[in-house]
């Protein structure tokens, strides 16, 4: 096993491979992570007042008082929601104020990400508020003036809007989904840089001198790749001891099957890796190829952002890509499934793994034959 431990030391020799293996993911998933570390928060509210009068901006500026009101447009309202930047949005139609002064039933819109349940709270008080409007409308038999008036007295007494803040488990789940993302692409960075070892190999002739002594080509390239797995094994569990330790990370029902996963996204990233050494001359053409190929797969796989937003052609062709099929199957662990559960996207990381490996060592294959 002289070739396994000697590409270990080699690797973590080098302090500036700890950048792509440890300092890049983790600074990633800090500044990400690190806003939510906070034990409470401030609820976010996009409103859509189509209506306008006195009375809808009196329940903005109730709202306003436990909670951050923006008022947006309702093109706004998926993206906003999509992208985390509201817990809750609301549209009040044209015309609410004058039907519900004249004792009818009008309504207002709510939305929100159908697992997020931190706008209870918001969504209470708004109940509430609009409760009480309807009693001192029809105190008020239709006259406008009688209704403020109404509503004036009705606030500067008692009315008070309580807050709660409710731990939303699935909002920490996802964001734990999210920041997976970054772990992937240091993943891929890192076995990338670490299958240069064969390169650097041939550069100082270490590799054709194998040829001369009693270590077998096969032999060479199952410990290299067994101390490839081996440092991209050691990166996930430091990753995920920091996330665990530092971040308070909900990693769902068990860490050992999100581990696992990782742990089979391992062989895809070392396989990729080799790929890449293979089709390469030298380290720094392998260095520009990663950064080619390793960027570009992460953007389409949702390393960065929610695939849903992307345009539907690109959402197809991110089907092609390793990286969408492991955040798949992160996501589905986190959310509650079992291995089980996501043995599609496991069997397909497997072929991810196969193919990319048949890649990276056809050429050794055909050099071993001669």
């Amino acid at each position: 096993m002289i070739i396994f431990i000697s590409n270990v030391q080699r690797m973590l020799r080098k302090k500036w491979n700890l950048i792509p293996m440890l300092v890049f993911p983790a600074a990633l998933i800090l500044l990400v992570m690190w806003p939510n570390m906070e034990g409470t928060r401030i609820l976010r509210v996009g409103v859509v007042d189509h209506d306008a009068t006195p009375l809808t901006q009196n329940l903005m500026d109730v709202l306003q008082e436990k909670a951050h009101v923006q008022k947006i447009r309702d093109t706004d309202i998926q993206v906003k929601l999509t992208e985390d930047l509201f817990d809750y949005v609301i549209v009040i139609d044209r015309g609410f104020t004058g039907k519900l002064i004249k004792n009818e039933n009008p309504m207002i819109k709510g939305y929100r990400i159908q697992e997020a349940n931190t706008s209870a709270p918001v969504r209470i008080g708004i109940e509430s508020f609009i409760n009480a409007a309807r009693n001192i409308a029809k105190v008020s038999e239709g006259d406008s003036d009688k209704f403020y008036r109404g509503m004036k007295d009705y606030q500067n007494g008692s009315f008070a809007m309580a807050y709660q803040t409710i731990e939303d488990g699935t909002r920490r789940k996802r964001n734990t989904v999210f920041v997976m993302g970054f772990l992937v692409l240091g993943m891929l960075f890192f076995s990338s840089i670490a299958a240069t070892l064969v390169l650097e190999d041939k550069q100082n002739n270490t590799f054709y001198r194998l040829f001369y002594s009693p270590l077998s080509l096969k032999s060479y390239m199952f410990q290299h790749i067994l101390s490839l797995l081996l440092l991209s094994l050691l990166q996930i569990g430091a990753i995920f001891a920091i996330m665990l330790l530092v971040f308070k990370a909900d990693f769902g029902p068990s860490v050992f099957n999100i581990f696992a996963v990782f742990a089979v996204f391992s062989l895809v990233s070392v396989s990729f890796g080799l790929a890449i050494s293979s089709a390469s001359k030298n380290k720094r053409q392998a260095s520009v190829v990663s950064s080619l190929l390793v960027t570009p797969i992460c953007m389409l796989g949702g390393c960065f952002w929610p695939r849903e937003i992307m345009p539907d052609i690109m959402i197809k062709i991110a089907d092609f890509v390793p990286t969408t099929w492991i955040l798949k199957a992160v996501e589905k662990i986190i959310l509650g499934s079992s291995l089980r559960g996501a043995t599609m996207e496991i069997l397909i990381l497997f072929l991810f793994a196969l193919i990319f490996f048949l890649v990276g060592t056809w050429r050794r294959v055909d050099l071993e034959k001669l």
